[in-house]
């Protein structure tokens, strides 16, 4: 059942979606400084979703190796920001190779709460359930000028043209700490240059 087309449009990945290990809900098992990575078994190929917490997001990819995508969970259940994470230790072996990390993207909250209702609900019927997971680069007419803004209600991006950026998502505070000034907090991320 898996599929994976990647071209230079970008990475598609099509897979039985695997719920949260019982006994590894956030995918931290591992430690990062492991050299060692997941066994392949019968569930390879498949997408895995895992929580947010507890490790980076480069760790948590390392530690499912064995799935084609990963689908992390996060904890906020409206928010959502670019992804990052430090250099895996050992990334000078070549099994390190982060090319070589399955697809991996983040979803809210409140999305991930339904899907793994959906999930439990489908799985108790003795259903799969398919995740697609498509990741598609811009058309090259579709290009943007630097500096790049992006807000919405949830969070605000400015992506500069070297290839860094900042992601500011407010903080949820107590109505008391509403009246005073807004709490934000800031992620420095890399990205291609669009």
């Amino acid at each position: 059942m898996t599929q994976i087309k990647q071209n230079e449009q970008g990475v598609v990945v099509k897979a039985i979606l695997k719920p949260p290990p019982p006994d590894d809900e956030i995918g931290c098992k591992l430690s990062s400084s492991s050299l060692e990575t997941c066994p392949v078994d019968d569930d390879d190929g498949h997408v895995q979703i895992i929580k947010r917490g507890n490790c980076s997001f480069t760790n948590k990819a390392s530690n499912h190796r064995q799935a084609e995508g990963i689908i992390v969970v996060n904890s906020h259940p409206y928010e959502l920001f670019v992804m990052s994470g430090e250099k895996i230790l050992g990334m000078n072996d070549p099994s390190n190779d982060e090319d070589e990390l399955p697809v991996s993207v983040l979803i809210s909250g409140e999305d991930g709460a339904f899907i793994l209702k959906l999930l439990k609900d489908e799985q108790s019927k003795g259903n799969e359930v398919i995740a697609n997971i498509e990741l598609v680069r811009e058309e090259a007419d579709t290009l943007v000028d630097f500096p790049h803004v992006i807000g919405t209600k949830e969070s605000l991006q400015v992506l500069a043209s070297n290839g860094w950026g900042v992601h500011a998502v407010p903080q949820v505070v107590s109505e008391i700490q509403q009246q005073q000034t807004p709490t934000w907090q800031l992620f420095i991320t890399q990205h291609d240059k669009l």
